[in-house]
């Protein structure tokens, strides 16, 4: 049975009659192909990334998610001018070109009381480099919090961001 992630913080959502990703009961992630030329491009990618489509996060339960986009080009070769413009716009209102990378979304589960604080995509988008550097924090933070007060422990820093053994080194 086909089912919206429930953890999807980013991208095409599958909503309001909308298509966007879904996803079955083993967990195996599935994105619709853009009808033009950027549908194969997309495959061609993924397979050539080995990129896991798998959900990863289903064995946690109150798993934290960034989504980011990495590069200050965020368009591929041979794309109409008018698809780079577009693109150009949405990298000179995020922090793609200052920063090399943009975060797409996120979801950071604080605790029992709080829950999830999961900022809408035009708000991720706006987050100045001090701002990204607050959720970079809390990410890794025990003590997460909606609160803007709260600053983030950053408890679990050194095992997801901590050099060759690290969470993110594990993953390249």
């Amino acid at each position: 049975m086909l089912k919206i992630p429930e953890h999807q913080v980013a991208g095409h959502k599958a909503c309001h009659g909308l298509l966007g990703a879904l996803m079955d009961d083993s967990g195996r992630f599935y994105k619709p192909l853009q009808d033009d030329e950027r549908g194969p491009r997309e495959v061609t990618f993924y397979a050539s990334f080995s990129s896991n489509t798998m959900d990863v996060v289903s064995g946690h339960s109150h798993p934290s998610i960034m989504y980011s986009k990495i590069g200050s080009r965020t368009w591929y070769p041979q794309v109409p001018e008018d698809y780079i413009q577009r693109c150009l716009k949405k990298n000179r209102e995020t922090s793609s070109l200052s920063l090399g990378f943009r975060l797409s979304g996120l979801q950071v589960h604080g605790n029992k009381e709080s829950g999830f604080w999961k900022p809408e995509r035009e708000v991720v988008w706006k987050l100045t480099a001090d701002g990204i550097q607050l959720v970079l924090r809390k990410l890794v933070s025990s003590n997460s919090s909606a609160d803007p007060y709260l600053v983030p422990d950053s408890l679990f820093a050194s095992s997801v961001y901590g050099g060759s053994t690290g969470i993110l080194a594990q993953l390249l």
